[in-house]
């Protein structure tokens, strides 16, 4: 059940809260107590207020497995000085037998000089010693007022590179941010979870016991994205993957690290004395979602070359595993792959709180490619 009320200022916020969390006593009956189990704090900051609805909804979605404080911002810089528009509700979803888990939902909107006081506002509606995730799709104004003050307050920052209109220069922020003294809170990029799939279908092929040697034997690597014609390419999937790849097998940079040879590009990588060679393509597709659409890895087993590659067919919602040992019959698997919508990247986006080490080193070398790949690359 949900109930909403449309209140004027912050400080009424409060008052309508309790009165919502009374309203859903009443309505349980006897034998469903709601239960307010409330986790975390989810600050979210939407674009416009269609964008704000949509997170919302994904929010209260998620009410059983994440019960939280959600508080949805976004600005109206053109409204009516000191003017607000604002909504509470209390979304209640059914969870053990006989019991209801219920949790809160404020949205705010700022008009004229009232968007000065939004973080304050919004801070001071977070309920204590729970922790704060800071979600921010899109372009992420890192520097303006309102962003760092809700930064320096968030336990996690959680965006998706993939909806910012520079998803490589968002990449690079990250990856500064991260490293930046101001920056206390942990990072998350739905791009990340997009590759969960990616990174466990790769990780399979050398769970047999006749390729595991191969994991070390690895010369080359060859990342396919999707191109389609009316926008340009996002290359964000395919630096995070071949990132991760490079961390957990030991494959530092060369020098050069980027070349081109007949209009392909090639990062250079090494492991040891191994020379490992990253080649990177964009597949003109129409109507095809960006992202990564083909790995296909090489190595150098002692009888000949070993190829292992991942393809996903993105209409039907599968992909194509192919395992090709010299001297021996071709391995074909076809699993389901459906790509994760928005309620599922942020319910992984919440339930994975701690500090993830293996993504900040992918994100960092990610960046450290994207950045090379400019300069080297720039004429």
């Amino acid at each position: 059940m949900q109930n909403e009320v449309h209140v004027e200022q912050p400080q009424q916020v409060y008052e309508a809260l309790r009165e919502l969390r009374q309203a859903a006593l009443a309505a349980a009956g006897p034998g469903m107590p709601p239960v307010r189990a409330t986790v975390l704090n989810l600050l979210a900051y939407a674009g416009d207020r269609m964008q704000a609805a949509e997170m919302a909804a994904q929010a209260a979605a998620l009410a059983e497995q994440h019960p939280s404080r959600t508080i949805v911002l976004s600005v109206d810089p053109l409204g009516l000085a000191g003017d607000w528009d604002i909504s509470v509700s209390a979304h209640c979803h059914p969870a053990v037998p006989g019991h209801l888990v219920c949790f809160e939902g404020v949205e705010l909107v700022a008009h004229g000089e009232a968007v000065a006081q939004l973080p304050a506002v919004a801070l001071s509606l977070l309920l204590r010693d729970l922790p704060v995730v800071l979600w921010w799709p899109g372009d992420v104004p890192f520097g303006s007022p309102l962003c760092e003050q809700l930064m320096a307050s968030a336990d996690r920052l959680l965006v998706d590179t993939a909806s910012a209109s520079d998803p490589e220069g968002l990449l690079r922020r990250l990856a500064d941010l991260s490293r930046a003294q101001r920056c206390m809170c942990t990072i998350s990029d739905y791009a990340w979870y997009r590759l969960l799939p990616w990174r466990e279908l790769t990780a399979q092929f050398f769970d047999a016991p006749d390729c595991r040697p191969c994991l070390q034997l690895l010369e080359q690597a060859r990342l396919e994205v999707s191109a389609p014609p009316e926008r340009p390419v996002d290359w964000t999937q395919a630096y995070l993957l071949a990132a991760w790849l490079a961390t957990r097998l030991g494959w530092t940079p060369d020098t050069p690290l980027w070349t081109e040879a007949e209009g392909a590009q090639q990062a250079h990588l090494r492991q040891g004395r191994r020379l490992v060679t990253l080649h990177f393509l964009a597949v003109p597709e129409v109507g095809a979602e960006p992202g990564l659409r083909s790995v296909a890895l090489r190595a150098a087993h002692p009888e000949g070359p070993a190829l292992f590659t991942i393809r996903r067919t993105s209409r039907e919602a599968r992909a194509e595993l192919i395992t090709q040992l010299p001297g021996r019959e071709e391995r074909l698997r076809i699993v389901p792959f459906a790509l994760a919508g928005p309620t599922e990247l942020l319910s992984a986006a919440l339930r994975d709180m701690a500090r993830d080490a293996t993504y900040e080193q992918a994100l960092h070398l990610a960046a450290l490619l994207n950045a090379r790949r400019q300069a080297e690359l720039a004429g």
